[in-house]
């Protein structure tokens, strides 16, 4: 006897449960992370996608069913934006002093993103074929598209997702750290610069241990401090506390 696999139809009331779950999941996203922008979200049957480009990622979920997301290339740039409210900065032309700082944040912001649209903690996979037969009809998956600052983000869900959807529960969501806790608990690297000087690769190539190099930064004169990405954080005093060398902080930079 053939092993005939069931033709299953998402029913329109299934596609809006699972609308409805993804909204709430958002919300969650949101009071943890950041406000979104207006966005709309629509769900529709798999079948209705045409075709996956090249830029489709599997995930595979829980029980081992394969799931899809289209994320678009600029997403940590306009997560950037949301967390630390730089909408109206210029990335390009107006480089931001949070960017170097920013980029384990927006990691796990967008981690936690993805598991919002997912319904759950989900590992990459390789199986990109699987996504081809979620979109066959009959797969009984769904094509949900979450589109926020005219930027759109595509979800393809197997089957198994539209029962999950019937009864939410936190708990298929990974817990979320708020953005303060997550920025308090980030090592930040800072360089004290005592100066720098210049030699002629003749000079270069005669040094030798014991030999003495002059620095043009008079005795007394003020430090600076700077934060990833060589950028002046403040001035300081050299000095040294219980046995190490260390810096007093006595002045900002100019922003």
């Amino acid at each position: 006897m053939a092993n005939v696999r069931p033709y299953l139809l998402p029913r329109r009331s299934q596609l809006d449960q699972l609308g409805d779950a993804r909204r709430q999941a958002l919300a969650a996203w949101a009071s943890d992370w950041a406000p979104l922008p207006a966005y709309q979200i629509s769900v529709q049957p798999a079948c209705a996608l045409a075709g996956l480009s090249a830029d489709w990622r599997s995930y595979r979920l829980s029980k081992g069913d394969i799931a899809g997301l289209q994320l678009p290339a600029n997403l940590p740039r306009l997560l950037e934006q949301w967390l630390f409210r730089l909408e109206g900065h210029d990335a390009g032309s107006e480089p931001q002093r949070s960017a170097p700082l920013a980029v384990p944040v927006v990691q796990q912001a967008q981690s936690a993103l993805i598991s919002a649209l997912l319904g759950e903690v989900a590992e990459p996979s390789e199986d990109a074929g699987a996504l081809t037969l979620l979109c066959r009809p009959g797969s009984g998956a769904s094509l949900l598209t979450l589109t926020v600052a005219n930027q759109p983000l595509r979800v393809l869900l197997p089957a198994c997702q539209l029962a999950a959807a019937r009864q939410v529960s936190p708990t298929l969501l990974p817990p979320l750290a708020p953005l303060r806790s997550a920025l308090a608990r980030q090592p930040v690297n800072l360089t004290v610069e005592l100066g720098s000087t210049a030699l002629t690769l003749g000079a270069l190539q005669t040094l030798a241990l014991g030999d003495v190099l002059t620095l043009p930064l008079p005795l007394g004169q003020a430090l600076q401090v700077l934060a990833p990405g060589h950028v002046p954080l403040c001035q300081a005093q050299l000095g040294a506390a219980q046995g190490h060398y260390a810096v007093e902080l006595f002045k900002g930079s100019t922003p």
